[in-house]
């Protein structure tokens, strides 16, 4: 039996008496890299569109921060170490983050509580909140991006530190539309899917699909996800039809395409331990993932 890895009851007592632990590192030498390199790329196109508006006597418009959506934050260092980032990026002439800019987000009351005590003591309190939500239950995901009762506060920039590993370790996520009143709310794609399949009235996906899915829904097109994981084929299921669903076009692929995988040499956390000469290297996993043009309604 794999560990209870995706249980909130499992992360409420460990976070009970946990203030801090780094699943696979901080992330500030393996999740930090990739973003530094999208949000740089982010501004200089920026400047360029600027430079363009000028010479065309557009008027100038300020430069907006993408707005990144940290999955499964816990108690880890990483969501400063994000916040550091973009501060060196965007934060130049006076300018400033915009409220909103960073979401840090847990389906624990304890740690999205912690957070948000200490946004409120720190200057950072406006351009970075933390919200509770199960990544898997579609009306969690859908409250992050809603404004004005639309849906157009996009993310640019999902960051995931293991949360994903944690997620695989749950069972197959039904949707049905004989059990509605007892089936999760389905995301439009899974709900188009389910009308446009009459045949077709119960849904097994596994929950990294329904992840993939439900961030695909409210990440822009061109947008990243950036994922560290003890895994090297966690999303080995981009390139493969859903189980048991042969030829139709529910498929992960269509809305995410891997742009890159490497390994990076794991801490052994024996390094400086008196008699420990050596220690056999571990591997973890660096992703980051496109969001295609796809349309997701």
């Amino acid at each position: 039996m794999p560990p209870q890895y995706h249980l909130k009851s499992f992360w409420e007592a460990r976070f009970n008496k946990e203030h801090h632990f780094e699943w696979l590192g901080d992330g500030k030498e393996t999740i930090i890299p990739p973003l530094h390199k999208f949000l740089t790329s982010t501004l200089e196109k920026q400047n360029q569109q600027t430079q363009e508006r000028c010479q065309s006597e557009i008027e100038i418009h300020h430069h907006t921060c993408p707005r990144l959506l940290h999955i499964g934050a816990g108690t880890s260092a990483l969501s400063n170490h994000v916040l550091d980032e973009y501060r060196s990026v965007f934060e130049k002439d006076g300018k400033k983050l915009e409220n909103g800019t960073i979401v840090n987000t847990d389906f624990s009351e304890i740690v999205v509580e912690r957070g948000n005590e200490e946004r409120k003591k720190e200057e950072a309190a406006g351009c970075v909140c933390w919200e509770k939500g199960d990544m898997l239950k579609w009306e969690d995901v859908v409250k992050l991006v809603v404004s004005n009762g639309k849906r157009d506060d996009l993310f640019s920039v999902i960051i995931d530190k293991s949360t994903s590993d944690a997620i695989s370790c749950g069972e197959d996520i039904v949707f049905s539309e004989a059990e509605k009143e007892n089936s999760p709310t389905p995301s439009p794609l899974v709900q188009s899917f389910l009308l446009s399949h009459f045949e077709i009235n119960e849904l097994k996906l596994p929950p990294m699909e329904v992840l993939a899915l439900h961030l695909a829904s409210v990440t822009k097109p061109g947008g990243i996800w950036i994922a560290l994981s003890y895994s090297n084929n966690r999303f080995s299921f981009l390139n493969e039809p859903t189980k048991g669903l042969e030829g139709t076009r529910l498929v992960c692929g269509l809305h995410w395409k891997l742009e890159d995988v490497y390994g990076v040499d794991a801490p052994s956390g024996q390094e400086g331990k008196e008699g420990v000469s050596f220690a056999p290297v571990v591997q973890h996993h660096v992703y980051v993932l496109r969001r295609t043009d796809t349309i997701c309604e």
